[in-house]
C-alpha cells in the first residue's frame, strides 16, 4: 500500500492468492515515524485448520451433525 515489502506479492513477484481471513494487527506509531517512514517487527500466531477433519469437527468418515443443546 505504501510502497513497501509485502502487498501479496511472493518471493517470485508473482500474486499470490491465499485462502481464510485477513490479518488484522493493531499497531501505534508516532506521527514523525509515519512522516519519515519507519520498519517494524510484527508477530502473531495463525490457527491452521486440523488436517484430519477439516475444521468439521467430525471424524474421518462421519458426517457433521448439530448440537440438539445449543444448535452449534
Amino acid at each position: 500500500m505504501f510502497g513497501g515489502e509485502g502487498g501479496g506479492r511472493g518471493q517470485r513477484g508473482g500474486n499470490v492468492q491465499t485462502k481464510g481471513q485477513d490479518v488484522v494487527v493493531n499497531l501505534e506509531i508516532e506521527f514523525m515515524e509515519a512522516v519519515e517512514g519507519a520498519s517494524k517487527t510484527i508477530s502473531y500466531q495463525r490457527k491452521d485448520v486440523c488436517q484430519t477433519c477439516k475444521g468439521t469437527r467430525a471424524k474421518p468418515g462421519s458426517t457433521p451433525s448439530t448440537c440438539e443443546g445449543c444448535r452449534g
